[in-house]
């Protein structure tokens, strides 16, 4: 009954579900943005029947499966954002046929295969963005050809499995080192730069167990309003938080397996601590980091690790910079020491903090009366 509407904006909600193919009746359709919502399923297919529309926005949701090749149809379409998804498959060649597309932003997915050479046909694109999937080859000779005409903006890639010499932004090389962790962290107020003057700091352990991994997404850390920042920034906290009480694992990376450093002091329960640097990342049993809580939009949003043989002391990097979706603390029924550090009166949303039954002292923090939530 909509058959004239123009513009559907529905962005930055919470919105579940998969994306209506009823859509594709809408024949009038230019603007459909459905951005930053938790919508899954496929993109439907449908939606290259819409021959007027302009602008596609779907990214920042959990979609999956490939992309569908209609949506080489909708030749009016000039931006076809769709990334920070878990779409899989190739890039379908039919894109190519989108003559007055200018943006194709793609990255953050599961994209295999190679880049196609059709798309070098787009003769208005000037940002084109496939770093964070799982691609190889190397850029077409056709779409460099058109950055080197100045036709392309902004093109990138992971340069350290797809060759791109003619790439703005090679996306870290697929790699973060430890001095830009170290930079982002300061320069995040996570932490002060004098954390990391003793090689054998918490903070320096969590350095040392990032940089062991190729960060998937920390392709585009530097980028500190990047989701990729972000999800690196939550990792370097709860690592630190790990190592500050008690934690004595880490996780090998050859042969993918989490060793005991020693067995004083350990947690008792550490359940798929450290496995995997996205914190809020699932095994395929089911097996999470123990304790910690993630919303639907992967942030993490309660810490709750009672009765768990915990010591040491609370570190101040549990800050709302580092955590800034925070709204539950249960640290009870433990041995940690020290006292309660200020940065817990940051958080904008935390309702709920448990501390009782450990060996805390001092005073109780003025900054915890900023909690405006605290119930």
């Amino acid at each position: 009954h909509l058959e004239y509407l123009e513009e559907l904006h529905v962005y930055d909600n919470e919105l579940t579900g998969h994306v209506p193919t009823a859509l594709g009746l809408l024949a009038e359709l230019r603007d459909l943005y459905m951005d930053t919502n938790v919508f899954t399923g496929p993109i439907p297919s449908d939606l290259g029947l819409l021959e007027n529309l302009e602008n596609l926005g779907l990214f920042r949701n959990n979609l999956g499966q490939s992309i569908p090749t209609e949506l080489g149809s909708a030749k009016e379409l000039r931006s076809m954002h769709i990334f920070e998804n878990y779409l899989t498959g190739p890039i379908p060649s039919q894109i190519g046929q989108l003559t007055k597309l200018e943006g194709l932003l793609l990255n953050d997915n599961l994209l295999t295969g190679t880049i196609p050479t059709q798309l070098g046909k787009l003769k208005k694109l000037e940002n084109f963005t496939v770093d964070g999937n799982q691609l190889m080859g190397k850029m077409p000779d056709e779409v460099c050809k058109r950055m080197e005409r100045d036709q392309l903006a902004y093109l990138s890639a992971d340069c350290h499995v797809v060759q791109c010499d003619c790439c703005t932004d090679c996306a870290g090389g697929g790699y973060v080192s430890a001095d830009d962790i170290i930079d982002l962290i300061v320069t995040q107020e996570i932490s002060p730069m004098a954390a990391f003057d003793d090689s054998s700091s918490p903070q320096n352990k969590a350095i040392a167990y990032l940089v062991n991994f190729e960060l998937d997404f920390a392709y585009d850390a530097m980028d500190t309003n990047s989701t990729g920042a972000l999800k690196l920034i939550e990792a370097y906290a709860l690592v630190t938080f790990y190592y500050s009480t008690g934690g004595e694992r880490f996780f090998d990376v050859d042969t993918e397996e989490t060793k005991d450093i020693n067995t004083n002091g350990a947690w008792e329960n550490e359940n798929g601590w450290l496995v995997n640097p996205d914190v809020c990342y699932k095994q395929p049993n089911g097996v999470g980091w123990y304790g910690v809580k993630c919303n639907t939009r992967g942030n993490v949003e309660g810490l709750v690790v009672f009765g768990n043989k915990l010591s040491g002391s609370i570190p101040q990097e549990i800050n709302a910079y580092a955590l800034p979706h925070l709204e539950m603390i249960d640290f009870s029924q433990n041995e940690i020491m020290g006292k309660i550090p200020g940065e817990l009166g940051e958080f904008y949303d935390l309702s709920d903090i448990d501390l009782s039954a450990n060996q805390l002292t001092g005073k109780i923090p003025p900054e915890l009366g900023l909690l405006q939530y605290l119930g």
